[in-house]
Formats: structure tokens, C-alpha cells, sequence
């Protein structure tokens, strides 16, 4: 994991990517005072401990663009406050009752999720999911990534093949070229997108 990470912040940097301005730096969460029960149990992943290790979230406002602060394509690492916060306010996902973590949003009512007790059991078998609070039509949690590494390394590849481009520092996408990616790379892309 932390290699993946170190490669994706390779490309960032490369690019004079704007996100780095905004991300927060790393933190130690098995030393951090969670008052919430069920978000104690992030600091049990070896996963998560790696990933806010390297940073630990995305320091927002709501004056800029929410382009200016996407790790990837259309989504930022949430911090630990911005998880809390929505799980303590967007009812409609029942994250907790979901055993669904929040990992990444888009600022617009979507998120990357985790089964959190899954991630600490079995990491490499834990689906990440998209969740979308405005479009009742679709499933509340839709399988997205066979796991936080496919969903990695599938980023990985997107910037090492000019699928995932920058201009003035923003990170943007071939969406064309990243559904093709997702279908190639990504197992449960292909069982479940490609019909």
C-alpha cells in the first residue's frame, strides 16, 4: 500500500498537481482520541493507518472549487472530522448500520466507502463502493473496486498512461479511456458493468 501511495504522490508532484496544497500531513490514528466506538475501529486496519499515515485527508473550504482538491478524478481523501461529519449527517447511507466507512467524496453528495469491519479482517477482499446521495434510481451502495489496492493501482496506471491528465494543476480524465481501465484492471468491473 504505502508503495502505491508513494508512486500516486510521484505523479502529483510531477504535475504541480494542486491537491498537494491541501493535503493535510500524516498522523498516527492508533494515538488519536476517537469518542465515536464504531470509527475506533479504523485504527485496526493496517490499511487505513498506511493511508492516513501518508496524509491524513484533504483540508477543504467552501470558497474553492472542489476540482482543486481531487486526489483522483472527481474525489479527495476525506479527514477523520470530515468522515464523522457525514456519518453523523447524511442519514440516507446508515453508514454505521451499513458498517460502511466513508474514504473519499466528491463534494457533491458521493462517495468511496469500505465495509470498516471487512477492511481490518480481510483487506484484500473488502469491495469499495460508490454511494450517491442524489440519485434515487440506483442502488444506495454499488460495488465500485475489488479493494482499496485495485482502486490504487487502477489510478496508478490512469496517470502512468495519460488517462488521468492535469491542466493548471487539476486532475482530469479520459472517461472514455478510464472505463476501459476500470474494465480491464478492475474484476468487478467486469462482472457487473461490461453487460
Amino acid at each position: 500500500m504505502k508503495k502505491l501511495l508513494l508512486e500516486l504522490e510521484s505523479y502529483l508532484k510531477d504535475n504541480n498537481s494542486t491537491v498537494l496544497q491541501h493535503l493535510k500531513p500524516g498522523i498516527d490514528i492508533t494515538k488519536l482520541n476517537i469518542d465515536n466506538p464504531w470509527l475506533k475501529q479504523i485504527s485496526n486496519s493496517e490499511e487505513l493507518r498506511i493511508l492516513f499515515g501518508w496524509h491524513s485527508g484533504t483540508a477543504i473550504d467552501y470558497e474553492t472549487p472542489c476540482e482543486y482538491f481531487y486526489l483522483f478524478p472527481t474525489y479527495f481523501l476525506m479527514s477523520l472530522d470530515q468522515i464523522e461529519e457525514s456519518i453523523a449527517t447524511n442519514e440516507v447511507f446508515e453508514f454505521v448500520a451499513n458498517d460502511q466507512l466513508p474514504i473519499f467524496a466528491t463534494g457533491h453528495g458521493e462517495y468511496l466507502t469500505v465495509n470498516l469491519t471487512s477492511l481490518v479482517e480481510s483487506p484484500k477482499d473488502t469491495i469499495v463502493y460508490y454511494a450517491c446521495t442524489w440519485d434515487s434510481e440506483r442502488e444506495l451502495y454499488t460495488a465500485a473496486y475489488d479493494n482499496i489496492y485495485r482502486l490504487f493501482e487502477i489510478t496508478n496506471y490512469c496517470f502512468k498512461k495519460g488517462i488521468y491528465t492535469f491542466q493548471d494543476g487539476i486532475v482530469d480524465a479520459d472517461m472514455r479511456m478510464q472505463y476501459k481501465a476500470m474494465l480491464k484492471l478492475n474484476k468487478i468491473a467486469k462482472d457487473n458493468w461490461d453487460r
